[in-house]
């Protein structure tokens, strides 16, 4: 996108010979909106990052918080949820290129381009925004809180020491069956043992016992959850009691409340990635080299208004991109390039048509063949998107191969002034990853998550985009130079907007532009 009005093929005119042309532009590209295939409306830029139950099919990570609470709790069915994730974004980019053209012969163009490049995005994000959608929140023991640790401590203590003392009488009744108790005891305590030290050894890997531990994510106070740990308990004690034991009391510390952007990113930077931010970046895009040949032109050299029938050119052009943009960040969330940041070979034509003095139609077709790679951090998600989220597996980057085929259809209203079309239809190749995958991470009981974090396709498929616009331009080029020593010149806005994409997320893109085209020489 940073690179889109950077092309040496406006046309199919050449410069004549030891003639310069400079063009000096800028563009303002926006968008807060993406097409996909999957929804006939737009949705917003930041729409991956968006969850109504933020749990593990997001952040695998979460696993073993819900693994642990299905066991605290005696529930096969839960779900964990850390709430509700809003986020919208929308992004700008401004591009300012400097273009130097040279005639080396009257057929024969040389040219190159300098673009600045600003990007940025702006990120709005909250988890939690309005209470009552999480069941779980921050464990304040993670947090470093050692009167919670205390507290967990003490329930884990007197498990054990109900444990151990139940495992004393029952190696006592296994030796002298007739004891007192002794056929309840040993028709009870195995299952109860086992039950006991599973629910001990549970609450110390959720909840921890000491300052630091823990895991992230523990029950909110107050809810079903704790009621349900609360009878866990409470059938536990009541058991020990039926075999002679202390009674248990206390229970674990949970969540005093949701979890909010802090404890977000806290997450976020576990796998890697920035905190919440908008993100901007300012650099030189591809500087792009080429020439361009005009194959034909019956275009006389200098035109009355007045002339009718029907004029052609065509001409090709040939151009090396130099990778010195900047791609984007794989751990800024929506960062936006300056750039591919790796070298192209363009290849286009164009020709114009005339008809009469009033009407004319430039049709340009071009290709760029990537080449090379980009070394990034880690190989995203398909289709760019945030979730799921892991810690991210490095690799090597190229972007897809672009066809581009754009009208653009002019009317001269008087003098020096016409009014402009435009259409374009851009296809742009998938992304290509290399990327070695790591073996899945497991849960608490060693098992493999159930959803990889990193699964193939990587990146943006194959997209394409159709865009329609308008513009004004004006141009002393159109008739005979009537003042010698006067500089030519030529000044155009242009507006253009992507109207439909289909393939995968296409940004639906407004921009504006406004060139000067100034020629030396003549």
């Amino acid at each position: 996108m940073a690179q889109a009005t950077t092309s040496l093929l406006p046309n199919a005119a050449t410069l004549p010979s030891r003639e310069w042309r400079v063009r000096l532009l800028t563009a303002w590209t926006r968008y807060d909106a993406l097409f996909t295939d999957s929804s006939s409306a737009p949705r917003n830029l930041a729409a991956s990052f968006n969850s109504d139950s933020l749990g593990v099919a997001q952040l695998p990570i979460l696993a073993p918080e819900e693994t642990a609470i299905r066991a605290l709790t005696g529930d096969p069915s839960f779900r964990l949820t850390a709430g509700q994730l809003v986020s919208a974004a929308n992004s700008r980019v401004v591009t300012a290129p400097l273009i130097l053209e040279y005639g080396l012969t009257r057929r024969l163009t040389l040219g190159v381009v300098v673009p600045l490049v600003e990007t940025r995005t702006t990120l709005y994000a909250q988890l939690n925004p309005r209470l009552g959608l999480a069941n779980v929140g921050p464990n304040p023991v993670a947090l470093g809180n050692s009167a919670a640790a205390a507290q967990n401590q003490a329930l884990v203590a007197a498990i054990r020491a109900d444990s151990a003392a139940l495992q004393s009488q029952f190696s006592g009744c296994q030796s002298t069956p007739s004891g007192t108790n002794c056929a309840a005891i040993l028709s009870s305590a195995p299952t109860l043992l086992q039950s006991a030290g599973t629910f001990a050894s549970t609450v110390t890997r959720l909840y921890g016992t000491s300052a630091g531990a823990g895991q992230a994510f523990v029950p909110l106070h107050g809810t079903a959850l704790d009621t349900a740990i609360a009878q866990r308990i409470q059938s536990l004690s009541q058991s020990f009691q039926s075999l002679g034991e202390a009674a248990l009391s206390g229970a674990p510390a949970n969540a005093a409340g949701p979890a909010a952007n802090a404890q977000l990113n806290a997450l976020l930077g576990h796998f890697g990635i920035d905190t919440l931010q908008s993100t901007d970046r300012s650099s030189i895009g591809d500087i792009t080299v080429g020439a361009t040949l005009q194959l034909l032109n019956t275009f006389p050299d200098s035109a009355p208004l007045t002339a009718s029938g029907l004029d052609y050119r065509v001409a090709v052009n040939g151009a090396f991109r130099i990778g010195t943009g900047e791609p984007a960040s794989r751990t800024r969330l929506f960062d936006v390039a300056t750039g591919y940041g790796q070298p192209g070979i363009i290849g286009g034509a164009a020709a114009d048509v005339r008809f009469g003095s009033r009407f004319m139609t430039s049709a340009i077709g071009t290709y760029t063949a990537q080449l090379g790679t980009v070394n990034v951090g880690r190989v995203p998600n398909a289709n760019n998107a945030v979730f799921p989220l892991d810690a991210g597996v490095p690799g090597t980057y190229s972007a897809g191969n672009v066809l581009q085929l754009t009208v653009l259809p002019r009317y001269r209203l008087a003098g020096s002034l016409s009014i402009d079309g435009v259409y374009s239809l851009v296809n742009a190749g998938a992304d290509k990853y290399g990327a070695t995958l790591p073996p899945l991470p497991s849960d608490v009981t060693g098992a493999p998550l159930p959803t990889p974090a990193t699964v193939a396709p990587f990146g943006l498929p194959s997209t394409t985009a159709q865009q329609v616009g308008f513009g004004f331009s004006y141009s002393t080029t159109v008739t005979p130079d009537r003042a010698p020593g006067r500089l030519p010149f030529e000044v155009s806005f242009q507006h253009l907007e992507t109207l439909a994409g289909s393939g995968g997320p296409v940004a639906k893109a407004f921009r504006d532009q406004i060139e000067l085209r100034v020629y030396f020489g003549r």
